[in-house]
């Protein structure tokens, strides 16, 4: 007789998560160097993007998790596009990525800015005297939060307030989606935020959630997305460099001619603010 498991502890959503976030492609988006490569344009929001940005960070403040003299952690923090306006808004921001030019472009705006160069994972909260010492922990679609082990440290270093949004479902990414089954011989699998919601829910956590679309276009000569997607498939996939390269070329051939490459990308993104109380962490 098969063994029924619990889908409602902790511990289910815990192993199931982890156990998720092994996949190798996961890597890529832990990797410095690839993010350091991409830092000069990243974050160059199109106007919409601007005013969602805004929006967000006017609900934080009014709500009061973002205010005068509050404590901030921005975990994978990129550019910026957070940070600054938290700042603005009063607030002390440290600033935590893994790439170091990311954190180059924070410091051409806001050269007093609190920063630190690592990944979540690496992160020694002890050593670091982050154990319960910010006001708000702060995660907005960052691969930092990959696993139920990196939510749950977001909440060891949180002392109030803790927000997280990521993907709910599979997005979906035009050529990297063709040519992730192409190469790697699967769907590719990005979803995370109905772990960390259950992980939640089961952590007697409730959170106030939001959920909005987003759909982008991306427009890339030829030789740039080759680059880009030599890259990222070379950084995690077994083929020799010279056939992936190959077979990344025949791919958007085959789709786009030798023009421009555009990605499609959309999908739905979900929000979540939740109050931490001491007693209570999941530690």
């Amino acid at each position: 007789m098969k063994e029924y498991r619990e889908i409602d502890t902790r511990d289910y959503w815990i192993e199931a998560w982890n156990r998720f976030a092994a996949e190798p492609v996961g890597s890529v988006f832990s990797d410095s160097g690839f993010w350091d490569s991409r830092a000069g344009d990243y974050g160059k929001k199109s106007p919409e993007s601007n005013d969602r940005v805004s929006r967000l960070v006017d609900r934080l403040t009014a709500r009061g998790t973002v205010a005068e003299g509050s404590r901030i952690l921005d975990i994978g923090s990129g550019p910026g596009t957070f940070a600054i306006p938290f700042v603005r808004c009063g607030a002390s921001v440290v600033c935590l990525d893994v790439s170091s030019r990311m954190i180059d472009r924070i410091k051409e705006v806001l050269p007093e800015a609190q920063t630190c160069v690592a990944g979540w994972k690496d992160v020694d909260l002890e050593k670091m005297n982050w154990v319960d010492h910010f006001d708000l922990v702060f995660a907005h679609k960052t691969p930092a939060i990959n696993s139920a082990d990196d939510m749950l440290k977001m909440i060891r270093a949180s002392r109030d307030w803790c927000f997280f949004a990521g993907w709910t479902g599979d997005r979906r990414i035009e050529p990297l989606d063709g040519l992730f089954l192409r190469l790697v011989g699967k769907r590719r699998r990005s979803r995370h935020f109905h772990f960390a919601l259950n992980l939640l829910y089961c952590s007697r956590y409730y959170p106030e959630l939001g959920f909005y679309s987003q759909q982008r276009q991306k427009r890339q000569s030829f030789d740039s997305a080759m680059a880009y997607y030599l890259d990222f498939f070379s950084r995690f996939c077994s083929i020799p460099r010279n056939r992936l390269r190959n077979e990344i070329a025949s791919y958007l051939r085959l789709q786009y001619g030798a023009g421009e490459v555009v990605t499609e990308h959309s999908g739905t993104v979900g929000e979540m603010l939740w109050r931490v109380e001491t007693k209570q962490k999941a530690r």
